[in-house]
């Protein structure tokens, strides 16, 4: 079953809410998904190495799989 979760993420002192499409499958309590960031919306930099030797993608992918106890 897809549903969608909202959530506060908090980093760096800024805080973003996003509303994430996840899947739940009552039997395993199992939830799971899928969170894009940008570093940019939390106003930080990509790190890059003496002379830009390293890139750093400015998008994040965030997977979860949670099992939920209640």
């Amino acid at each position: 079953k897809e549903i969608i979760a909202k959530t506060c993420i908090e980093i760096a002192g800024v805080k973003r809410e996003y509303e994430v499409p996840v899947s739940y499958d009552s039997k395993t309590s199992n939830v799971k998904g899928i969170l894009k960031i940008n570093i940019k919306d939390f106003c930080l930099k990509a790190p890059k190495k003496i002379l830009g030797l390293v890139m750093v993608d400015e998008h994040v992918t965030i997977n979860f799989n949670l099992f939920l106890q209640y």
